[in-house]
């Protein structure tokens, strides 16, 4: 049987993440530089070599370069996650995500804070959607298995869970940018916020081994 092919993008559309790519590349290195502090269009359109339009044509506005930044953060944290070889128990894996997360934001925690805080403060409902949406699907991706914890409960695997852990994530997050949880205690706090969520949906058995991840921070 012939394999079917993947729809081979238009030139136009290779073009246009060309440009894209080229934007987010300009805005990071802004950013990690040190120089991201004032991160403006103009400047932007200067380091990545475009016309001043340009940003604007594709972003639409600072709060958009900052979401496609934003977006990068989560491939990276999945590409982590992958290569880490997660195991077959979902649980597991939810914990495999979440040191994924932690060793890419600590992997240069200022540039993520800048990125996280300016989210936050410069973006609006849509951007906020979306990234609640983008960090839902890290969820669903280590959740991804046809055996749940339990099968009474299946069902919220696909909805609730991946929402609360989305919740807690981006709560334990945001105290990590206003620095009420030092980078050393990141790790910690969020597998103790991971563990919290599935103590109620994990089986009996499973129950002692969240609990020994649960501690102050």
């Amino acid at each position: 049987m012939q394999t079917p092919s993947k729809p081979v993008a238009s030139l136009a559309d290779r073009k246009r993440h060309l440009v894209r790519e080229t934007i987010l590349d300009a805005a990071e290195r802004l950013v990690r530089s040190g120089a991201g502090g004032d991160l403006t269009m103009r400047a932007l359109a200067e380091e990545a070599g475009v016309s001043l339009t340009t940003p604007f044509k594709h972003f639409g506005s600072k709060a958009g370069i900052l979401a496609g930044l934003m977006d990068r953060m989560f491939e990276g944290i999945a590409e982590r996650y992958g290569n880490a070889l997660p195991c077959d128990d979902p649980v597991s894996r939810l914990f495999s995500m979440g040191r994924a997360g932690v060793q890419i934001i600590l992997s240069d925690p200022k540039y993520y804070r800048y990125i996280c805080r300016s989210i936050a403060t410069e973006g609006d409902l849509d951007d906020a959607i979306a990234v609640r949406w983008r960090a839902e699907q890290l969820w669903r991706l280590a959740l991804a298995s046809d055996s749940f914890p339990r099968d009474d409960i299946a069902g919220l695997y696909e909805t609730y869970v991946p929402q609360q852990l989305g919740v807690v994530f981006r709560g334990v997050l945001i105290m990590w940018v206003t620095g009420e949880v030092a980078d050393a205690k990141f790790a910690r706090a969020i597998e103790t916020s991971l563990a919290g969520v599935m103590l109620g949906l994990v089986e009996d058995r499973q129950r002692p081994n969240l609990l020994t991840r649960l501690a102050t921070f």
